[in-house]
């Protein structure tokens, strides 16, 4: 059952929840229809007949009842992937450009993303004519600071969309520089590892079963053709400063996207009625 796993993937440090894999899991419907972390993670793969190594006291069984514990399966982008879904719809009205994304968790027993807390999901939007002319943002969200913020092609710190994570902070007596300061002018630091003394900032993961909805205005007054609308979503495994910092190679993974065209309501013509 899945309360095997929760002795790992359940624990606080410095008495703040870090993993709640578990907790997410047991406050959502999926217990109720019996389906438990080991239905999606440790899956048999019918070939393997070790759970623990053998010199660690691991028994030989039968492959077909031998569940593996590779968490994110043999191939792990695909299982990020099938976690969540994303639709895009966009029109324009009076010279302005909606565009409104939704984002559902369909495939998760647990939020996503879940587990370490520096894992992330980041959503881009863009907009352009027919000429590949980017339209101006005017209203909506902006991927937050720990989204990049070096100017390389993959710091989008800024740029139309939205940032999902557990986001903790430490206070920091090591760096000059700090991001926040809290009501007391004290230096703090964020995104912060869990092993640091830190609280929790900030928190908008989708449950399982939940969805995100958030809406996007560009400029289109000037339009007369077409407009391409553009949303990604992607998935890190660490916030980017961090991994800037570690120097980790840890390429984003595409987890869905979206080309939507919309067009601008027809003039009317003279003399019609």
């Amino acid at each position: 059952s899945s309360d095997l796993c929760a002795s790992c993937h359940d624990g606080r440090s410095w008495g703040v929840p870090t993993y709640e894999t578990y907790s997410e899991w047991f406050k959502s419907s999926y217990p109720a229809k019996n389906v438990q972390c080991q239905d999606c993670h440790m899956k048999s793969t019918g070939t393997e007949s070790l759970f623990a190594n053998e010199d660690k006291g691991g028994k030989r069984r039968d492959p077909s009842r031998t569940g593996v514990h590779m968490t994110m399966g043999p191939v792990s982008d695909a299982t990020l992937r099938s976690a969540v879904e994303m639709q895009t719809e966009a029109g324009v009205d009076d010279g302005i450009l909606n565009v409104h994304v939704e984002i559902k968790n369909t495939g998760a027993g647990h939020d996503v993303p879940s587990g370490q807390p520096m894992r992330n999901l980041i959503l881009l939007v863009s907009a352009a004519d027919s000429s590949g002319r980017s339209l101006q943002f005017l209203e909506g969200e902006r991927v937050p600071a720990w989204g990049g913020a070096n100017g390389g092609p993959e710091d989008y710190v800024g740029r139309p969309g939205k940032g999902f994570a557990k986001v903790l902070f430490t206070l920091n007596e090591y760096q000059r520089f700090s991001f926040v300061s809290d009501l007391k002018k004290v230096t703090a630091d964020f995104p912060a590892p869990f092993w640091r003394r830190n609280r929790i900032m900030s928190d908008n993961r989708i449950p399982a079963g939940g969805r995100d909805e958030s809406e996007y205005l560009f400029d289109a007054r000037s339009v007369t053709g077409q407009v391409l609308v553009t949303c990604n979503l992607i998935y890190r495994r660490a916030f980017k400063s961090l991994a800037d910092v570690k120097r980790w190679n840890l390429p984003d993974v595409p987890l869905a996207s979206s080309r939507t065209v919309a067009s601008p309501p027809a003039s009317p013509v003279a003399g019609r009625r």
